[in-house]
Formats: structure tokens, sequence, C-alpha cells
């Protein structure tokens, strides 16, 4: 038996709401830009910004995870692998990261209806 939350679709249903609120917010834009010739010429995609102050704080982490996260990509500039240098480490390497805004909304929103999922399927003891 399947179950569904009040409020919820399938994924399809959201991935087309989503879809259907970038492409009204892009029409809005447009109308803006339309009305303000200053505003007009295209701007490229926005990025995030590698000096931007991080939102995740890397220092809840366990010591295993900073290692696996340097392990995983290569960091050598790590000094004596004390918890402090992992942190300091990983997050360098987080905040290089450059990301489209785009992507990283995209990125954001599977995330999320990941852990929905997951949640709907432990309250459902396991079934989805």
């Amino acid at each position: 038996m399947v179950r569904t939350t009040k409020g919820f679709g399938s994924n399809k249903d959201r991935n087309r709401r989503y879809k259907l609120k970038q492409r009204e917010r892009d029409e809005n834009r447009e109308k803006d830009n339309d009305s303000d010739p200053q505003r007009a010429a295209p701007s490229p995609p926005q990025r995030t910004s590698a000096r931007r102050q991080s939102r995740v704080d890397l220092s809840r982490l366990e010591t295993a995870s900073l290692r696996k996260y340097r392990r995983v990509y290569k960091l050598s500039d790590v000094g004596n692998g004390a918890k402090e240098d992992l942190v300091s480490a990983v997050a360098r390497h987080f905040q290089s990261q450059v990301m489209e805004q785009e992507q990283e909304e995209e990125t954001l929103l599977a995330f999320a209806m990941t852990l929905r999922q997951q949640a709907v399927s432990r309250q459902n003891g396991g079934m989805v």
C-alpha cells in the first residue's frame, strides 16, 4: 500500500510545480527588465562567491568525516591531522567551490526531497 502525505504530490508533480515557478520568475524578470531600460541588458548567471561566509559549521563534523572528506578530495595541505587543522583545510576547500545559482538551487531541492522521502519512509515503517 502506497501512502501519500496530504499536501505532497509525487516527485513529478513537485518538479512540474518547481519548473513552473521558475518560468514564472523568469517571465517576471523579463517584464521588469523590459520596463526598466537600465536593466535591459542580460546579466551572466550568478555564481556563489568563494569569499562569502560559510553557512556550514564544519567543526560539528566528526574527525572521521573530516578525514574522509580530505581523502575523497585529496587535500594535501592538512597539518598534523588534528581536528582543528582538518576543519580549516576542509573549510578552505569547501569555500573554494564555485557553483552556479541554478545548480545550487537544484541540488538543495533534490537534497530536501530526499530527506522528505526518508522521513516518509520511516513513518511508514520502511514502506514507500
